[in-house]
């Protein structure tokens, strides 16, 4: 093999060399971070702006061009110092890192067009906001050994002055210099045994950027990571205690169903309601309100907000939110979306607004995410007999840990109580009053509303079953444990007597007769 000008060129202009590779990888640098703030914002918001030069903008040719010139130098110094034993460690990894990084460049071009035309899952935006998170990172080692091999901090350690000596290479390095390659096996064996010596002298070689990698490496880049994941990206799951500027929430739980609370099915298609379950409070004594356009469920590519006009199908599982304002103490709401029935089997992300910057060009908008994991509440009807005089605890979302026991009840034309010494009536002018005795444990709601809005009165006559509706005729001055319902009079012929009431898939039958 013949070594002629090439080396003498190379250590004359090593300088200069490194000076070229410096001002194009803090190019790359530049552009690297501009990829990274497209990734990260459409991770953030799912919207970017887009127009006809946007891809070339980002990545432009003369990015290709500068990674492949430091390819192209870096491979020539390898090629050189190889013959001299010279260190390569460090040209080595800038020729692959910069290869491999003209491959991710045409890759992020590609996703960057299906991103304008269709848009893509947050999972794999995620991913590669990562991988170039990682990939700008790394660009400071080069930058660095660059700019110190630019300004020969560390230019000894190349031994050039002792090149010029030994070779004469102002002079002689225009002659042939012929290597002879072949294999020495005493040489090897006594390389074999200096392996040690031979690590000590290419650590202390190569410290500072064996240092360098070693700092970014386990130091710098894992921190970034656990800043991202922790911190800024962190995903919460439900029961998690979510802090904002100003307030605390919890997501309790999630569902979805096709159902109201009275189990009546309200889409004919195949979309479905995803009911939230949270609770909040302020920070402090002022009280706030959240604004529910800044919580929105992601689910693919789809981003839905919530739709309070289907609170009032909800009541039975709890209050909805409409910016009601929050007192130091936690208060439970639900929030409602409106879902494709694709996205049941899809990652379901709440997403919570917690810092908004806004400036000339912009705006940067941070979140707080929440993974989902609602369950069906629209399984077979489940029916449960409560015999008369049974104190029976419910369980379901709307009345969960309450307790209702009937004790006595009567069938008659009128009956009488006293307000202030004086008697009063409770009459049906078209039929007879059903009276029932309860005892109710619930301090949310009382159970006229519960048997008003979700009750029915059932009653079996020679085997076929008859219903009313729940009418109410308790007088508002009558204070005892007892409600008066308007009744048919054949009810008195009946065989058994039932009070029912259906909530969602649960319905409680209570025996009277």
């Amino acid at each position: 093999m013949i070594i002629r000008k090439p080396y003498a060129f190379l250590i004359k202009y090593f300088k200069f060399f490194h000076f070229i590779m410096l001002i194009f990888s803090l190019y790359i640098v530049y552009k690297s971070n501009k990829i990274l703030d497209f990734f990260n914002e459409y991770v953030s918001t799912r919207l970017t702006n887009f127009n006809e030069t946007f891809i070339s903008d980002n990545i432009p040719l003369i990015l290709f061009l500068f990674a492949f010139i430091i390819v192209i130098f870096s491979t020539f110094i390898i090629v050189l110092f190889r013959k001299k034993d010279k260190p390569i460690l460090f040209y080595v990894i800038s020729s692959i890192y910069y290869f491999v990084y003209i491959i991710l460049c045409i890759i992020t071009m590609q996703i960057m067009r299906t991103i304008m035309i269709e848009g893509i899952e947050q999972k794999t935006a995620r991913l590669y906001r990562d991988i170039w998170l990682i990939v700008y990172l790394v660009q400071y080692i080069f930058v660095v050994v660059c700019l110190v091999r630019t300004f020969g901090f560390d230019f000894k350690k190349f031994n050039f002055n002792e090149d010029y000596q030994k070779f004469k290479i102002e002079e002689t390095d225009n002659e042939e210099v012929e290597l002879k390659t072949a294999f020495d096996a005493d040489r090897v064996k006594m390389k074999a045994a200096m392996k040690k010596e031979e690590f000590k002298a290419f650590y202390y070689e190569n410290r500072f950027i064996i240092i360098l990698i070693f700092v970014l490496t386990f130091i710098i880049i894992p921190s970034s990571f656990l800043i991202k994941y922790y911190v800024d990206s962190k995903i919460y799951i439900e029961n998690d205690n979510i802090i904002f500027d100003n307030y605390e929430m919890i997501i309790d739980s999630s569902l979805y169903t096709q159902k109201d609370s009275k189990g009546n099915i309200l889409f004919k298609n195949d979309n479905y309601y995803l009911i939230v379950k949270f609770k909040a409070k302020s920070k402090n004594n002022n009280e706030i309100s959240i604004d529910i356009e800044n919580i929105k469920l992601e689910i693919n590519d789809n981003i839905y907000s919530p739709k309070t006009t289907y609170y009032e199908y909800f009541k039975d599982i709890g209050s909805g939110y409409y910016n009601q304002k929050i007192s130091n103490e936690f208060k439970e709401y639900i929030l409602v979306y409106v879902i494709n029935e694709e996205d049941l089997k899809s990652e379901k992300i709440l997403r919570i607004s917690k810092k908004i910057n806004l400036s000339d060009n912009s705006i940067d908008i941070k979140y707080n995410r929440i993974s989902l994991n609602p369950v069906n509440i629209d399984e077979n009807v489940n029916k449960k007999t409560i015999e008369f005089n049974t104190k029976y605890k419910f369980e379901d979302y709307f009345l969960n840990n309450s307790s209702l026991i009937l004790s006595h009840y009567n069938v008659k034309d009128k009956f009488i109580y006293n307000v202030n010494n004086k008697d009063k009536y409770i009459v049906n002018t078209y039929g007879l009053v059903l009276s029932i005795t309860y005892e109710f444990d619930n301090n949310n709601i009382d159970l006229s509303y519960l048997l008003q809005n979700y009750g029915i009165i059932r009653y079996k006559i020679n085997n076929l079953f008859y219903t009313e509706k729940i009418n109410n005729i308790t007088p508002k001055d009558y204070d005892g444990n007892n409600l008066f319902f308007s009744v048919k009079e054949d009810i008195k012929l009946s065989d058994s007597i039932e009070l029912v009431i259906k909530l969602r898939n649960n319905e409680y039958v209570f025996i009277i007769k």
